[in-house]
C-alpha cells in the first residue's frame, strides 16, 4: 500500500477555499430542509431545464460543483426534468405513475427517505439507499452535501477505483460499493496526519487536484465504458516524477551576496479584507525538505568550484553525514580558513527586502558561535534557473527577527496503574 504521504508535494499550492464551500454548503441544506423539501417545494422548484437557476436539482449540479462534480451524465440522473427541446417535463420510466404530480410527490419523498436513512451512515441504511431507482451520483451527492463528515463527494465508480487503485495497485476494488470505496479513501485521509483533519469535501477535491486526469472519469453514462475502465487500471501515478531532479541549469546560479541591515517593524497599514490564508508551516517544510538536498548539491558544486582556485582544498558536503552539526557544507576561504554554510531552499522568491526560513535551534546556537557562518539561500526563478542569496553573520541581535512556529513539550509522567 501507498502512504498519501507520497504525495504531499501538492499539499502546500493546494487552496482548500474552506470558508467558501462550507457557506455554499449550509445555506443549501439550510434552504432545502425536509420540511420544505416536503411541503413547499414545487415541481419547478426541484427540475433542470426550466428558467429557474435556483432548483433543487440545478443548484445540486451547478451552483454546488466545488462541492462535486454530477456533471458528465444526462438530466434523467434526477427522475424528472423539463425538455427544452421537447417543451415538455420528461419522466424517467422508474417513476411513470398516473400523472406528473404522482411522480414528483414520491422523488421528494425518496429524497426525504434518502436525507433521513444517510444520517445513520451504516450498511442497512445504506443498503435501503441503493435500492432507489435514482442515478448514484444524484444520490450520493445529496448525502455528501448534508453529511459530510460521513461521505465523501466523488460519487462515481471510475473516479473512485482510480484513486483507490494510485494507493493501493496491487488489489481488485471493483466489486466494491460506491459507500464502501468512499469509506475506504475516508480511512486513508484519516491515516495521514496533515489531511485527517480536513473535511471529506476537502480531501475529495485535493484527489482531484492531486491527480487532474481523472476528471473525464466522473460521469455514469455507459459511453466509452471500455475506455474509462482501460483508463482506471493503468499504471500508479509515481510522485517522484513532479519532485525536484538536479539540472543541468543548477551547474550555473545567479550568486547574490547580501548583507542585514537594522530589522525594524512594519509601520501600520489598514488591514485589507482580502482573504487570508492560514499557513501550514508543517507542509511548508517538509515540501522544503525535499527541496533542500536539491539546494545542498547546487550550493555544493558551486563550492567545489569556487575552491578549486585555492589549492588542494576539499569541500565536505556534512549534512550528508552528519546533519547535527548545525551546518550543511564546509567550504574554505582563499587562506584556508573554514566557511561553515547553512542552507535553505525554497521554491518561491523572496522580496528584495527580506530574507525568510526555517532555523532549528541546534542550527541557531551553532551560527552564533562558529566564526564564518553563511546562511545561503536558493530559490528558483520561473524558468527554473536557481539564485543563490550569501548572507554572512546574520545572527547579530539587532538584525534579525526570530518567530516560534512549532514547540517540543516536556513532560515527567507517573504510570496512574501503579
Amino acid at each position: 500500500m501507498r502512504e498519501l504521504a507520497e504525495f504531499d508535494y501538492m499539499l502546500d499550492s493546494f487552496d482548500k477555499d474552506s470558508e467558501n464551500l462550507n457557506q455554499l454548503r449550509c445555506d443549501f441544506v439550510n434552504k432545502y430542509t425536509l420540511s420544505y423539501i416536503k411541503n413547499r417545494m414545487k415541481l419547478d422548484d426541484f427540475v433542470v431545464g426550466k428558467e429557474n437557476k435556483n432548483s433543487f436539482c440545478y443548484e445540486l449540479e451547478f451552483n454546488l460543483a466545488q462541492l462535486g462534480s454530477i456533471k458528465g451524465s444526462s438530466s434523467k440522473k434526477f427522475g424528472i426534468y423539463y425538455s427544452q427541446k421537447e417543451n415538455k417535463y420528461i419522466i424517467t420510466k422508474a417513476w411513470e405513475r398516473k400523472n406528473i404530480e404522482e411522480s414528483f410527490i414520491e422523488i421528494k419523498n425518496a429524497i426525504i427517505e434518502i436525507i433521513k436513512l444517510g444520517e445513520k451512515d451504516g450498511k442497512d441504511a445504506i443498503e435501503k439507499i441503493d435500492s432507489i431507482p435514482l442515478s448514484s451520483i444524484f444520490k450520493y451527492k445529496i448525502l455528501s452535501v448534508y453529511y459530510p463528515n460521513n461521505y465523501l463527494n466523488i460519487f462515481s465508480k471510475n473516479p473512485l477505483l482510480y484513486f483507490l487503485f494510485q494507493f493501493n495497485p496491487e488489489c481488485n476494488f471493483q466489486n466494491n460499493s460506491i459507500y464502501e470505496m468512499q469509506k475506504k479513501l475516508i480511512r486513508i485521509k484519516n491515516s495521514n496526519k496533515i489531511v485527517k483533519n480536513w473535511t471529506n469535501i476537502e480531501f475529495g477535491n485535493y484527489l482531484f487536484y492531486l491527480f487532474p486526469k481523472v476528471k473525464h472519469l466522473n460521469t455514469s453514462d455507459n459511453s466509452n465504458r471500455q475506455e474509462q475502465n482501460n483508463f482506471t487500471l493503468q499504471t500508479p501515478v509515481n510522485p517522484d516524477i513532479y519532485r525536484y531532479e538536479y539540472k543541468k541549469i543548477y551547474d550555473n546560479p545567479v550568486v547574490i551576496d547580501v548583507q542585514t541591515t537594522k530589522y525594524s517593524k512594519p509601520s501600520k497599514k489598514v488591514r485589507s479584507k482580502s482573504k487570508k490564508t492560514k499557513i501550514n508551516y508543517l507542509v511548508r517544510e517538509q515540501k522544503n525538505n525535499r527541496l533542500g538536498k536539491i539546494g545542498e548539491k547546487i550550493v555544493y558544486n558551486f563550492e567545489v568550484k569556487n575552491v578549486k582556485m585555492f589549492g588542494n582544498l576539499k569541500v565536505k558536503w556534512q549534512s550528508k553525514v552528519d546533519d547535527s552539526l548545525g551546518y550543511d557544507i564546509l567550504s574554505y576561504e582563499e587562506d584556508g580558513s573554514p566557511r561553515y554554510i547553512e542552507v535553505k531552499t525554497t521554491e518561491q522568491k523572496n522580496n528584495n527586502e527580506e530574507l525568510n526560513f526555517f532555523i532549528s535551534h541546534n542550527e541557531l546556537e551553532k551560527a552564533k558561535v562558529l566564526e564564518n557562518y553563511w546562511i545561503y539561500q536558493v530559490y528558483f526563478t520561473f524558468d527554473k534557473q536557481p539564485v543563490i542569496k550569501k548572507l554572512k553573520d546574520p545572527f547579530k541581535k539587532d538584525k534579525i527577527k526570530l518567530q516560534p512556529t512549532l514547540y517540543l513539550a516536556h513532560f515527567k509522567i507517573k504510570n496512574n496503574n501503579n
